[in-house]
């Protein structure tokens, strides 16, 4: 099962248990006016790193397309973790996403924090 999230604000936290599957879309839109729209990211790249620290001083895990990363439609990125990567995974981490256009323009949103607890059933 995945969660969509519809990309409005810059800052996305999530909260996950440990050793379980991760998987999110993140929706991409354009919004002009009052008026939103699918952001078409298929002639983009991306790269998400998933680190210790809010400066990145520590990444621990890093994703891109084609690893742990895919696009799905037009406008949707897929962020995929496994249950074996998640559970190496406990506490607090701080992530972002970084788009390269293919004009080779970079942004890096969202971003935000990564809360993985333990499970009460194990094995």
């Amino acid at each position: 099962m995945s969660t969509l999230i519809s990309y409005t604000k810059v800052v996305l936290d999530f909260e996950h248990k440990q050793g379980d599957t991760f998987r999110k879309k993140i929706e991409f839109k354009t919004k002009t006016g009052t008026t939103e729209s699918p952001d078409n990211i298929t002639t983009s790249t991306f790269r998400l790193q998933i680190s210790t620290d809010a400066k990145g001083s520590n990444v621990v895990k890093t994703l891109t397309l084609g690893s742990g990363l895919s696009v799905e439609s037009t406008n949707k990125l897929v962020v995929l973790l496994t249950a074996a990567e998640t559970a190496l995974l406990n506490g607090l981490y701080y992530y972002d996403v970084q788009r390269t256009y293919q004009d080779g323009t970079v942004v890096t949103r969202p971003e935000g924090r990564m809360t993985f607890k333990s499970d009460v059933t194990h094995g």
